[in-house]
């Protein structure tokens, strides 16, 4: 995308970033530091989500679909850094935790 715009990275996430702050609900704040771009993401964004996700009764089941594999990632927060949470680094923790449970039968 910067090449084909050729923009350089901390000016693109500025132009986005305001972007989605001006005109998404859930996008409350933003900033950019060295070039990434760091997205605030509402709490009742958030809620809402995981409110409607954990909703289903096939929340964190995944039915196999014939031969093919599946790769489950583990992953953990770095407690040399802050804790951020956006949906790669978030979605791998909850997986990892899921994955990781005993089976409880009742």
């Amino acid at each position: 995308m910067l090449r084909t715009l050729k923009m350089n990275p901390a000016q693109l996430g500025e132009d986005l970033g305001g972007y989605l702050f001006e005109n998404s609900d859930q996008v409350v704040g933003y900033n950019v530091v060295k070039g990434f771009l760091n997205l605030v993401i509402s709490d009742t964004y958030f809620m809402s989500f995981f409110q409607t996700l954990t909703s289903s009764s096939k929340f964190g089941f995944l039915e196999p679909s014939g031969d093919q594999a599946v790769m489950v990632e583990y992953s953990s927060p770095n407690t040399n850094k802050p804790l951020h949470f956006f949906f790669s680094c978030f979605k791998q923790i909850v997986l990892a935790k899921k994955v990781n449970q005993p089976l409880i039968i009742t």
